[in-house]
Order: structure tokens, then sequence, then C-alpha cells
């Protein structure tokens, strides 16, 4: 099969937050168990029909999501060719993706499957107003085994006892840092010391990378991860901040100084130590800069790691190490791209067949080898010799897995909105437009607000 040229549609936005919500009323098809066989006589028990008809899939239009599962459907349809599978590609991130899928639901126009990138725990409101159904049933009906799956994985998607979604792609969030090593070395930075912390790398290492001439910086030695409550949900976890408690509607940034500490020591390497961008100085291209040479080092997201030696050919060699440490260690956060089943689905039976190809390890472990995404909570697509072998940082981030945190689950399913404030006020610091305390409290504050806001 003719695999289509990478695009550069890879990043990885987190914005687009849904308003309002619409509850469907109407009761799904049930899942059609297959039989247990009966015990053995004269002739071999008659076996249950396999799943048969249309299954149509609304996903987002992305290479990693809608490109690579039409790409292989004929796959699918070799193994299963009584199911024909349909994809309806939809544009734009969240923002896009949301509105047109809740007005789709509004004229009962969904299909049977959909995805979902699950942020703070949003994902679990389509199970809430019935838009998803929950996969126990179909899982129960055939003793499908979930232990295939990293228990974080598993964890991220339940709710309620119920796994409402299957992993598509699960990941740790940016746990590593790409190294421009041919940079460090010319600038005579050396090797990074893994038990380094932030400070202490920015002044040991990136300092040494970081070169400013006539008022104008050449060469930043690092770019932080910045103080999106998501993006840098694994830094401000290291920090000892934690943005909600288990139960998802308090905010616990104010039980300790964590967040205050994580601000001061981002102004730190920003504004005294001078080794990361300010955005007073205008928007920064994390991304261009580093594949331009003038980027010593950033945290990136493991799909990176398949594409990055490729985007660099011969300009500079890059090297892949863990994150610097923070007052409390390493700690972790799960980024999750989900499948599920609608909850009107007319064919749920074959849109099981079709979720567990997709999210097949299979399917995984090539998507990450043909480098057109990142794998997902399989463990045996963690543990893929050939991607080891292909790819020797991906050792990191396999044992990031093996423990990885679940992200934080917000209760009234206002994920997005109620970490927003973070990323806000944490530029404003950035910039010299607040003091790490003013951040620190407004962000609190703001966070408990949205917290008390009614589900969405």
């Amino acid at each position: 099969m003719q695999k289509r040229p990478m695009s550069r549609r890879v990043f990885l936005a987190m914005s687009g937050a849904v308003a309002g919500g619409v509850i469907l009323a109407a009761c799904a098809p049930q899942p059609t168990p297959t039989p247990k066989p009966a015990p053995k006589a004269a002739a071999e028990p008659v076996k249950a029909p396999e799943p048969a008809g249309k299954v149509l899939m609304q996903l987002t239009q992305k290479q990693d999501v809608s490109e690579w599962i039409e790409q292989n459907l004929d796959q699918f349809h070799e193994d299963h060719p009584d199911i024909q599978v349909e994809i309806e590609a939809i544009p734009g991130w969240t923002d896009g993706y949301f509105p047109k899928m809740l007005a789709k639901a509004a004229a009962d126009m969904l299909g049977d499957i959909c995805w979902y990138p699950g942020r703070h725990g949003s994902h679990r409101r389509w199970g809430a107003i019935k838009m998803v159904q929950a996969l126990n049933p179909f899982a129960e009906a055939e003793d499908y085994d979930w232990n295939q799956f990293f228990e974080g994985g598993l964890l991220a998607n339940r709710w309620e006892g119920k796994q409402w979604w299957m992993s598509y792609i699960s990941e740790p969030v940016q746990p590593v840092l790409a190294i421009n090593r041919t940079l460090a070395d010319e600038r005579g930075a050396g090797e990074i010391d893994p038990d380094w912390n932030y400070v202490e790398f920015a002044q040991n290492w990136a300092s040494k990378v970081t070169l400013e001439e006539n008022g104008r910086f050449k060469y930043y030695g690092f770019k932080t991860a910045g103080g999106d409550s998501f993006g840098a949900g694994n830094v401000l976890r290291s920090y000892g901040a934690e943005l909600v408690n288990e139960a998802g509607d308090k905010c616990l940034f104010g039980e300790n100084e964590g967040l205050l500490n994580f601000l001061k020591e981002s102004y730190d390497i920003t504004n005294k130590i001078k080794v990361s961008p300010s955005p007073s100085a205008g928007d920064y291209n994390a991304w261009e800069e580093f594949h331009a040479g003038r980027l010593g080092a950033y945290p990136i997201w493991p799909f990176f790691i398949q594409i990055f030696h490729e985007m660099a050919g011969d300009k500079f060699k890059i090297d892949f190490v863990e994150i610097p440490k923070g007052p409390e260690g390493r700690r972790s956060m799960l980024n999750e791209h989900t499948l599920g089943i609608l909850f009107k689905s007319q064919n749920p039976q074959a849109a099981w067949e079709v979720l567990k190809w997709s999210c097949s390890a299979d399917m995984c472990s090539r998507r990450v080898l043909d480098a057109m995404g990142g794998p997902n909570a399989q463990k045996e697509t963690w543990g893929n010799k050939e991607i080891l072998e292909k790819h020797p940082a991906y050792s990191i981030i396999n044992r990031i897995m093996e423990t990885v945190e679940p992200d934080w689950r917000v209760a009234n399913f206002r994920g997005e909105e109620v970490g927003r404030p973070c990323g806000q006020y944490y530029t404003a610091v950035m910039a010299d437009e607040l003091s790490p305390q003013e951040a620190a409290d407004k962000i609190t504050d703001e966070v408990g607000k949205n917290l008390e806001l009614p589900l969405a």
C-alpha cells in the first residue's frame, strides 16, 4: 500500500472548549454478544454470524488520526470483508471538531465511531450526555483482554466503573528534551547531567549555548514547556503543584508553594539567567527555531522522536534526554487520544470490530515505524523491539509509561476551561507584567471559580 508523504501538520494544539451540551434521549442498540460454544457433540456448534454492514467514523482531519486510519482501511477490509468503513474527516482541531459533532448530535446525524482528545477528563462528558456508550458489554461478550493496555491508559478512560473510550494515541506529556548536539558541542556545553534540576540545567548547560550579540539573541539554550496546565502538567507536578483533588471539585494549588516555586524558577530561567525567550520579545516558534539551528533544547512530544532526525538531515546532530528534575523529582502526565462508539450507532457490533483494529498493537506499532503518529497504551507497542532499535529514545518513554500518571480529572467536565488561567498568567509572569505571587494567587482563585461552574 502506498504511503502518503509526511506532512507537517503534527502540532498538538491545546485550544478550544465547547460550551453548553446536547442531551440525547434515545436508547442505543445493544451489542450482539458472541454465544459461548456449546458442549462438543456429534456436530460442531453453530458459529455466531460475523458483524456486517456500514460503519461511519467521524474524526478530526489530522495526519495521525483520519489520514492514518483511511490509508490502512484496505487491510481491515481484507480481514472483515462484510464491514464497510467510511470516514468523515472534520477539519480543524477541537475548536472546529467539537461544535460540529454536537450540532450533528442535535440533528441526529452522528455515525458509529468518534474521536476525542480528553483534556483533564473532559471526554467523560460525552458519556454523561449519552453521546457515547460504555465498551464493557462488547468486551465481556468475547472476554476481551483489557490487560494488554497499561493501567494508566485504562484509568484515564474509566468512569463510574466502566470503560468509555479505547486508547488510540497514548503517551506521556513532553517527557524528553530534543538536543541540538552540534550546537551544544560548538558552544562548549558538554553533556547534560540527568540529576540536574531546571535551574542547574539552565545555569550549567543552557547558559553556555545561549549567545547574545548586540542586544539580540543569536542562540537560546532552552525553551521552557510554558505554563499550560496540560502541556506543562508533568512539570507542575514535579514542583508539587496539583490542579485539582481526586474528586475534581477543588483546586489544590493553594495547598502548598509548588505553583509559586514553579513560577519563580521559570521567571528566573527566562529573565535572570536569560536562557529561554521572553514573551515580551514577541512570539517564539520553538519548532522553527530548533530546526533552524538556533535553539539548544526544548521539551517535545514522543512523536517528534520519529521525525526530527530526518528533518535535521545533515545540518546538525540531534540527541534526546529526559527532562530535568523538579523539587519532587520527575513526574508524568498522560496525553490521550481516544476512540469511542457513539450511543446511537446503527451498527455497534461492527463498530466494535473497527475500534479494536484501530487501537490494536499492530496498527499503533506500524504508525510509529511509519512516522505517522504516536503509539497508544498497548504494552506490546511500547515494548516493540523494532521501534526501540530504530528509535532508542523510546526506551525512556517505555519506562515512564509503565507507571504514567493519568491527566487531572475535572468534575464538571470543563477541563480546558478550568486549566486556562494557568497558561494565561504564566505568560504574564514571563513577560514581567505580574509577579509570581500575584500570578499564583490569580491562577488559584480563577481555577477555583471555574470548578464551581455547572456541568458542561
